[in-house]
């Protein structure tokens, strides 16, 4: 098995950027371990962070993969820039599973520099969505 590279994965998420309505194509593999990796983090950190601003909050994404990469190059990619990100990621969106996975990548890849928030919601939601997609 080869070892995990979340550059790529956040190569291939951003890749869509030129075509929009185009969905990434992530392998259900680098889906898990993104998962996975994300998981561990979470873990790790305490439930009370300190963020240096400033810091760009971001919520709402409800899966607006696009409008989530529109906020990203009006106000700047990670590591340039810090992010809090609030949480319901997915769920009313074409592309929940892009705009999740995106967040966790640079979660996973930039730990200082982006935060995410995760309600109960989404994880039942995400749940929900992956478990109807691998069927």
């Amino acid at each position: 098995m080869t070892e995990f590279n979340v550059d790529s994965v956040i190569e291939k998420l951003l890749a869509v950027r030129a075509t929009p309505g185009k969905p990434a194509s992530l392998p259900e593999l680098a889906v898990k371990q993104l998962c996975q990796k994300s998981r561990q983090i979470f873990l790790d950190q305490p439930n009370l962070l300190e963020i240096s601003s400033p810091v760009n909050i971001v919520g709402d994404l409800h899966g607006q993969y696009e409008d989530f990469l529109h906020q990203l190059d009006v106000v700047g990619y990670p590591p340039d820039c810090n992010y809090l990100f609030l949480g319901d990621y997915v769920d009313r969106g074409k592309k929940s599973l892009e705009t999740i996975c995106l967040a966790l990548a640079y979660k996973s890849n930039i730990q200082r520099m982006c935060f995410c928030y995760v309600e109960i919601t989404n994880v039942l939601a995400s749940t929900e969505c992956m478990d109807s997609t691998m069927k």
